[in-house]
């Protein structure tokens, strides 16, 4: 069995915690390794925008570094980039093999999990980049320990996982490690940000992105998400390799897909996989800023299991913008769009049905969004 069908047989499997077990992977060497030279990156959105950058930056430097990140928009590979792919499949084998001397059966996540480590470990690279699945206390990525960890902002997604308050859920992220000699903060409440030191003790110094954002006298918080996720970015690097600032942080040098990605600009058609309130608000004020209060048809569809009633409340408050929900099975798990009609009906907000088909021949300005599952799916149909 080769990796590509090893894994598309876990795609659809229901998720495993194997957590316990997976540190058994590793030799103590190996995990000493890891929590050295790991850049463990949690958060609620942009924790795939700051680590591409990160990788980027690292590669226009010439440090070998691997990167895993989740979920892909069209192929799995997507979540594990490296300088070197040689040992992939020797990475593989050694996870396959793990798997049934142990009598496991590892989810899909956490077959990756172990699988970029490994190529990072075999690669001998400088840093590995490595982006938690949900949370970070009880994620897979939590056996690595790191000393240097990423939180990017904090918001409300996977409550019935994390807890109910912003509180819980900063609890949650910063405790992937108790080793923490660094941790780097992007956007983060000052509520929140008295709290860090207490809900982690182990923390020894804690940085923040706002200070690159003076040192290149820029306004915090007028910058745009990728803009943001930029500075957190050379934030990390300055810190860790003395990284000189030798770039700009305009979002065309760090575009990411399926994120603000403008695909056309006559009509202009954008994609997004903003998936909770925090990221659609983000999403909608990058807009704003780009261009105005323009009206703009936004075509929506949500993954089950998100709370997608917050979300088109949010919507709704937008008088700017016009409401197409996307028929059924347009993506995988998709929630029913009689759900959330009958929520738009209950709070009398106009909207109506469309395709994916109709988003393409819309010649309005118009934007998709609600879930990374429909982006990667609308580009693979389209073939971005």
């Amino acid at each position: 069995m080769d990796y590509k069908n090893y894994f598309d047989s876990k795609a659809y499997q229901s998720k495993n915690k194997n957590t316990k077990d997976l540190i058994h992977f590793f030799s103590k060497s190996e995990l000493k390794a890891l929590s050295k030279n790991t850049i463990s990156i949690v958060g609620t959105n942009g924790k795939t925008s700051t680590a591409n950058i990160i990788h980027k930056l690292l590669i226009q430097e010439k440090i070998k570094s691997t990167k895993f990140i989740s979920p892909h928009l069209i192929d799995f590979k997507e979540r594990i980039e490296s300088t070197s792919d040689q040992h992939f499949i020797d990475a593989f084998l050694e996870v396959k093999k793990f798997e049934e001397k142990a009598k496991l059966n590892l989810g899909y996540f956490e077959a990756l999990f172990l699988m970029s480590s490994k190529v990072f470990l075999l690669n001998n690279d400088q840093f590995f980049i490595c982006e938690a699945g949900i949370g970070g206390k009880l994620d897979s990525t939590s056996i690595i320990q790191s000393e240097n960890v990423v939180l990017t902002n904090i918001g409300y997604d996977h409550q019935e996982l994390l807890g109910e308050s912003l509180l819980e859920i900063l609890d949650q992220k910063i405790n992937i490690s108790q080793s923490i000699k660094s941790l780097y903060v992007g956007e983060l409440d000052k509520n929140l940000t008295s709290n860090l030191h207490i809900l982690n003790k182990n923390i020894q110094e804690v940085h923040y992105s706002n200070v690159i954002a003076d040192k290149l006298n820029l306004d915090f918080d007028v910058l745009s998400y990728i803009q943001k996720n930029a500075l957190l970015a050379l934030l990390v690097l300055e810190k860790i390799m003395n990284y000189k600032h030798t770039v700009t942080i305009e979002d065309s040098d760090f575009e990411q897909p399926g994120r603000f990605e403008i695909i056309n600009n006559n009509p202009l058609k954008i994609i997004d996989g903003a998936h909770n309130v925090s990221g659609l608000m983000t999403t909608l004020n990058d807009y704003v800023k780009k261009f105005n209060s323009e009206p703009i048809d936004v075509y929506i569809a949500f993954k089950i299991g998100k709370n997608y009633k917050e979300m088109l409340f949010l919507l709704s408050k937008y008088s700017f913008l016009n409401i197409y929900i996307l028929k059924e099975n347009q993506f995988f798990q998709q929630e029913k769009p009689e759900n959330i009609t009958n929520y738009l009906d209950s709070i009398k907000r106009k909207y109506k049905i469309a395709s994916l088909n109709h988003f393409d021949r819309n010649m309005n300005p118009s934007i998709l969004i609600g879930s990374l599952y429909l982006i990667g799916e609308y580009k693979k149909r389209k073939k971005l």
